[in-house]
């Protein structure tokens, strides 16, 4: 995405890589990395019972007590049996963990990666009458559209690797005429301002513009590696816009979802995921952009509260953050995750919060208030899923819950406690296994869904769900009302699922 300096609208370079050395030092020959030996294994105890787990051969003996062995490294290629053992009012529950914990018996393969394996325990003392969970009307969940309803503000040249796509859908009973400006990223207009883009666009129909053909049929020359965003001047209503964008690994991201106000999980310059900020000023005159940096995990403000971002961000213009030049914007020193709290100001901006992880560029810029969908239990093996809570307001806050089985059925403890004290501008984040602790839930197949009931304002929720297969991170917080768009037809190359 390149290097700017933080007052700097005209970005020069926006490639995902850094910038070549001056000058490369001769290859150096170095040894192959010879192969693991040993790899080393780790048991936890979860639940709400108690209980012990043994290995064979021997060298795993967990269990709560201080001189508890959880920890053993055993000879690679060595084949393992783990036995749970339930305490006084327990019953072993299940495994968890990684993918071969799933009975407790499997081949320690090579891998430089240590292998992690849960062991549950519930409760079955009933000397105490449990309490009966209560079913509050839950508040009714927003969802929030993932599609645009004013322009595509991701449009990268065609020096970038990726291919764009813009999917432009009249949602009326009626023909409509569209038009737009495509603007370059340093605000000037790139072709003819208000072209026809299409004179006739039919009801309920979608037109569709890659990258070359929009740059062709507004007039302009590609823009290298820069930056381009459409802005949609007619019709003012009923239309909706697909931003896709393709990675060279031909993963597919939607760029379509922007926020407003703030940027949540942007990962530190020293983080093995790059972030960029990116801030687009949709208005016709130019802004100074002020922001607040808050750390995730403890919620203190990083640097300087209300630091200058940009001290005059063009009309149209795109301002581009990397860590780097964010740590130098507020003053601080690097940190693992933050969020980005803009001060001023308070209209005609969007925001995009966009991740290089494992050489795809990813899109984490939504994040929802009162519930998360599709949400895949640990006994789900080919998707995992991370969920942040983010406390926006000045004050600590209890955050409760229901989590729905796929079928319809409470999971567990109704209006459970995920989180006891939640600290002011603090980002906590959970696991489903959390959740199973915290719901007292038995493990799910299939997939669930989190609404909340307590706070009913200043909570952001961003799932973010990886594919154990690849690595790739997708964030799978955004929904749609009442349409969906872009649904793939049977022999496409991409696949689709609704739910």
């Amino acid at each position: 995405l390149g290097s700017t300096t933080t007052q700097n609208v005209s970005i020069t370079d926006n490639d995902f890589a850094p910038p070549p050395p001056a000058s490369s030092p001769p290859p150096v020959s170095t040894p192959p990395r010879p192969k693991p030996t040993t790899r080393p294994l780790r048991v936890e105890i979860k639940g709400t019972g108690t209980g012990s787990v043994t290995s064979e051969p021997e060298g795993i003996d967990c269990s709560e007590e201080d001189d508890a062995v959880c920890i053993y490294t055993f000879p690679m290629n060595t084949e393992m049996t783990l036995t749970p053992q339930a305490g006084p009012d327990s019953e072993f529950s299940h495994w968890s963990g990684d993918r071969e914990c799933s009975d407790g018996q499997f081949v320690l393969e090579q891998s430089w990666v240590g292998m992690l394996c849960y062991a549950y325990f519930k409760r079955t003392d009933t000397s105490t009458p449990p309490v009966t969970p209560v079913t509050p009307t839950p508040v009714a969940p927003v969802p929030l559209p993932s599609t645009s309803t004013l322009g595509a503000y991701y449009i990268p040249g065609a020096e970038n690797d990726g291919k764009s796509f813009m999917r432009i859908t009249n949602t009326t009973e009626t023909p409509v005429e569209v038009k737009g400006t495509l603007y370059h990223q340093d605000g000037n207009i790139l072709g003819t301002a208000e072209t026809v883009l299409f004179p006739e666009l039919a009801a309920n129909a979608t037109g569709v513009f890659n990258r070359a053909s929009l740059a062709e049929h507004i007039g302009t020359t590609s823009w290298g590696q820069d930056i381009a965003w459409l802005d949609l001047t007619s019709p003012e209503d009923g239309l909706r816009v697909m931003n896709m964008y393709r990675n060279e690994t031909r993963t597919l991201a939607n760029m379509s979802l922007v926020a407003e106000h703030a940027l949540y999980n942007l990962p530190g310059s020293g983080e093995t995921d790059e972030g960029f900020a990116l801030i687009i000023n949709t208005s016709d005159e130019s802004v100074s952009v002020t922001g607040t940096l808050y750390h995730a995990e403890s919620g203190e403000v990083l640097g300087t509260p209300d630091a200058i971002l940009f001290d005059s961000l063009n009309a149209k213009a795109i301002g581009l953050l990397s860590a780097e030049l964010l740590e130098q914007s507020v003053g601080t020193a690097p940190w693992q995750r933050a969020w980005l709290q803009i001060t001023a100001p308070t209209a005609n901006l969007k925001l995009m919060n966009l991740i290089l992880n494992n050489g795809t560029v990813l899109n984490y810029s939504y994040v929802v208030e009162d519930a998360l969908f599709n949400l895949p239990g640990t006994l789900v093996t080919q998707d995992s899923v991370q969920v942040r809570f983010t406390n926006t307001t000045d004050e600590a806050m209890q955050v409760k819950g229901i989590l729905y089985h796929r079928e319809g059925q409470i999971l567990g403890n109704a209006d459970a406690v995920i989180i006891e004290e939640l600290a002011p501008h603090a980002t906590r984040e959970l696991s489903m296994i959390d959740f199973e602790e915290r719901f007292e839930s038995e493990p799910w197949t299939s997939r669930a869904r989190l609404v909340i009931t307590q706070p009913t304002d200043g909570l952001k929720l961003m799932g973010l769900i990886r594919s154990t297969e690849t690595g790739t991170v997708a964030n799978a917080s955004a929904v749609g009302t009442n349409r969906l768009f872009n649904v793939p037809t049977p022999g496409n190359f991409d696949k689709g699922w609704i739910r």
